[in-house]
């Protein structure tokens, strides 16, 4: 459990850590090890979140929409980390001549409902 007070300044400083990294804005949220309080999500919506991104069902409902992960091919950087680069390359050639689309697009898309 954290603290809300935590959670308010995490993800104020990681949003603008991240949008002066990207020179963009960053509306997605991955919840780390999939976890989500209930609070988190109003939190990160105030911080410019549009975006969930978790092992949770893709929904529309609820304070953010959420973008599950049967909706692509999901991995992160610790899987890279320990699988190395032929796990990656693996991965990669299963998924070969398939769309590759950022999960904002996939948010976008559900929002609106486009297919």
């Amino acid at each position: 459990f954290v603290p809300p007070e935590t959670q308010e300044a995490n993800i104020a400083r990681a949003q603008a850590i991240l949008a002066e990294a990207f020179t963009t804005e960053v509306v997605t949220l991955v919840p780390p090890g999939n976890l989500l309080q209930p609070v988190t999500a109003e939190i990160a919506r105030r911080h410019g979140v549009r975006y969930l991104s978790y092992g949770a069902p893709t929904s529309r409902s609820g304070v953010l929409p959420v973008v599950g992960n049967e909706c692509g091919v999901v991995f992160h950087d610790r899987d890279v980390v320990l699988g190395g680069l032929p796990w990656l390359r693996a991965r990669l050639d299963e998924v070969r001549g398939r769309e590759v689309r950022f999960v904002r697009e996939l948010g976008e898309r559900l929002v609106s409902g486009t297919p």
